[in-house]
C-alpha cells in the first residue's frame, strides 16, 4: 500500500485538469468528515463501508421517489444513524467527483454538518476562510483504507502584485511520527517533509505531498475503544497561513460493531421488487445454465447440485416453487428417496437441489347412513289355494306364495355411493409471489 512514482505522476496530471475547473479543495473535507464521523461513533471500521451504505440508501431513496415520494429519513448501518433525504443527497453529492461552487459547498455543509466529526467541521470552516487569504489550493485525496497513503496537491495562485513565491512545510499533530510525509519534487524525486523541511512554491506551480499513516501492530485502548492509531492532523504551513486536514482514529473492528456482511455466494433470498431492479451480484433462480469457467465462485458454492455437466452448471429453478429443508434423516419427508434432479446432472434423493412434484396425501372418506327403508309392492292379493297370499306368474302358469303375516318381509338391493369432487387445480396454502434470487458473485 505504498504509493509509486508512476501512479503519483498520473495523479498530478489528473489534478492539473481538476484545477483548471472549479476545484474541490474544501468540498473533499465534507465527505472525509462524514466518513470520520462514522469511524468515531464506531458504526464502521472502513470509509469504504460508508460509501457502500450511502449508495444503498440512495438506491432506496430513488426507488421511493419513483414510487411517489421519499421517506422522512433513511437508516444507515442497521438504523444506528438516521439521516433525512436532503442530508442523504448532500452526503452523496459530497462523495461524487463533480466540482461544486462555493455556494453549493456551503449548502452541503449546512445539511450534513450534524453527521461530520467536529475536527472536519473546523477544518472545512478554516479551509473556506483561509484559502482566499493564503492563495494556496490544497486538493486532498482521502483514501478509503486508513493505512493507504494520503495524496495532497499543493498549488500557489497569488493575486497580482503579491509575492509570487511562498515557503511551505508540513506539521503533524499530536505526534510527529503519526504520519510519514514526503514531497515529490520534479527532477529530484521524494524528499522528507517536516516542519524544518521547507520548499518554495512559485506562482502557478504545484507540489505533490504523500503522507503514510503509522499504524500499531496490535490494537490498543483509546477513549474507551480499541484503535490502531489515535486521531491526527496534517498541517500544510505557509508563510501566509496554514491549511489543515484532520484524520479520525483508526478503529479496530469489534464484535459488536463489525460491519454486517452480505449473505455468502450461493445464498437464496426472496426479492420483492421487479427483475430489472435485482441488486448487482444476484440473479433470479430461473434454472439458467452457466459456464463453470465464467462463474468459479458460484460453482465452488453450489457445484452441480442443481444440474450440470463437464463445462456448465445450473442455478436453481425455483419458478413457481416453494422451498423445503433437506430431511437429513428426521423423517419429515417420507418420499425423499423418490426426489428427482432439478436439471440433468443434478442431485436426487435427500440432497440439496433435488425436487419433487405435487402430491396429495393418502386418505379415506367415510359414508354415514342414518338408516333407510325400501317399500315392497303387494301385487295381486286374494284367495290362493284356500289361503291369503300374492299371486305370481312363472312359466306361463300361476303360482301362489303364502305370506306369513307374523314375520317381516324385506327386499335387499345394491346401490352405488359417490363423493362429489370439489376444489381447484392444485393443493396450496395461502401465498404471495416473490422472485427467488441467488447470490452469484461479490458486487
Amino acid at each position: 500500500m505504498r504509493a509509486n512514482l508512476a501512479s503519483l505522476v498520473l495523479a498530478l496530471a489528473c489534478f492539473n485538469a481538476a484545477f483548471a475547473q472549479d476545484s474541490r479543495h474544501c468540498d473533499s473535507i465534507l465527505a472525509h468528515g462524514v466518513s470520520d464521523y462514522f469511524l468515531d461513533t464506531g458504526a464502521t471500521a472502513s470509509a469504504a463501508n460508508v460509501r457502500n451504505e450511502v449508495n444503498r440508501a440512495m438506491s432506496d431513496l430513488r426507488r421511493d421517489q419513483l414510487s411517489g415520494g421519499a421517506a422522512v429519513s433513511y437508516g444507515l448501518f442497521g438504523g444506528e444513524v438516521q439521516v433525512s433525504s436532503d442530508q442523504l443527497k448532500a452526503i452523496n453529492e459530497s462523495f461524487s467527483s463533480s466540482s461544486a461552487s462555493a455556494n453549493e459547498q456551503s449548502d452541503r455543509f449546512t445539511k450534513i454538518r450534524q453527521v461530520m466529526n467536529s475536527e472536519a467541521v473546523a477544518a472545512w470552516q478554516a479551509c473556506v476562510s483561509r484559502e482566499p487569504q493564503t492563495n494556496l489550493r490544497v486538493n486532498t485525496d482521502f483514501p478509503d483504507d486508513p493505512s493507504a497513503p494520503v495524496n495532497f496537491i499543493v498549488r500557489y495562485v497569488p493575486p497580482p502584485g503579491v509575492n509570487p513565491t511562498i515557503e511551505v512545510s508540513v506539521g503533524v499533530t499530536p505526534a510527529a511520527d503519526a504520519f510519514r510525509c514526503r514531497w515529490f519534487v520534479p527532477n529530484r524525486g521524494f524528499v522528507d517533509a517536516g516542519p524544518a523541511d521547507k520548499l518554495k512554491v512559485r506562482n502557478g506551480n504545484e507540489l505533490s505531498l504523500t503522507c503514510t499513516r503509522k499504524l500499531a501492530a496490535a490494537p490498543f485502548a483509546h477513549m474507551s475503544r480499541m484503535v490502531y492509531a489515535t486521531p491526527a492532523r496534517i498541517d500544510i504551513q505557509t508563510t501566509n497561513g496554514a491549511i489543515s486536514r484532520p484524520f479520525a482514529a483508526v478503529p479496530a473492528v469489534s464484535a459488536r460493531k463489525q460491519e454486517p456482511r452480505e449473505p455468502p455466494i450461493g445464498s437464496i433470498v426472496a426479492w420483492a421488487g421487479t427483475v430489472d431492479r435485482i441488486p448487482s451480484g444476484w440473479r433470479v433462480c430461473d434454472g439458467a445454465s452457466l459456464k463453470i469457467s465464467e462463474w468459479p465462485e458460484l460453482y465452488s458454492a453450489i457445484g452441480k447440485s442443481w444440474g450440470g455437466n463437464d463445462t456448465h452448471f445450473n442455478v436453481p429453478d425455483l419458478r413457481g416453487r416453494f422451498l423445503r429443508g433437506v430431511d437429513m434423516g428426521v423423517g419429515r419427508d417420507p418420499d425423499k428417496a423418490s426426489r428427482g434432479p432439478n436439471a440433468p446432472g443434478g442431485a436426487s434423493g435427500d440432497s440439496v437441489g433435488s425436487i419433487e412434484g405435487d402430491a396429495f396425501r393418502e386418505h379415506s372418506h367415510g359414508v354415514n347412513d342414518p338408516g333407510h327403508t325400501h317399500s315392497v309392492g303387494r301385487g295381486f292379493l286374494g284367495d290362493c289355494n284356500g289361503g291369503y297370499g300374492a299371486m305370481r306368474s312363472g312359466g306361463g302358469a300361476m303360482s301362489c306364495d303364502f305370506l306369513d303375516l307374523n314375520r317381516p318381509h324385506m327386499s335387499t338391493q345394491g346401490s352405488n355411493v359417490s363423493v362429489r369432487s370439489a376444489g381447484g387445480s392444485e393443493t396450496r396454502p395461502q401465498n404471495a409471489n416473490v422472485y427467488w434470487i441467488v447470490r452469484v458473485r461479490e458486487r
